[in-house]
């Protein structure tokens, strides 16, 4: 993990997925966060994050903390935490938690 974010993360919207490198499900959720960025049409940028150890997750997010369920999805507007959750969601679901958090954001027709 990077010892500080990106300075990419700190303008428009970004979905981070912080994902456990060892972790079969999580693994199989990136394609779910294609998914879902493919469907704000470009409006929303997305990073993958991959981890090994919890404790790689402060450097870019300070104050992410690791709830024991991953992986961990992080929105991001010009670098300003607007939305944190973790687990599997099913492409529908997340793409509605994040139209939620971020009310102009629409999915793309």
């Amino acid at each position: 993990a990077p010892s500080a974010r990106e300075p990419e993360l700190n303008t428009d919207n970004w979905l981070v997925m912080a994902f456990a490198v060892w972790s079969t499900p999580d693994n199989l959720a990136i394609q779910t966060a294609l998914d879902v960025a493919r469907r704000f049409g470009g409006k929303l940028n997305l990073g993958l994050r991959p981890f090994d150890d919890m404790e790689e997750l402060g450097a870019w997010c300070p104050g992410l903390e690791y709830c024991g369920q991953s992986p961990l999805w992080v929105l991001l507007r010009d670098g300003e935490v607007c939305m944190k959750r973790s687990g599997i969601f099913a492409v529908d679901e997340l793409a509605g938690v994040i139209g939620d958090a971020v009310t102009d954001l629409a999915v793309a027709k």
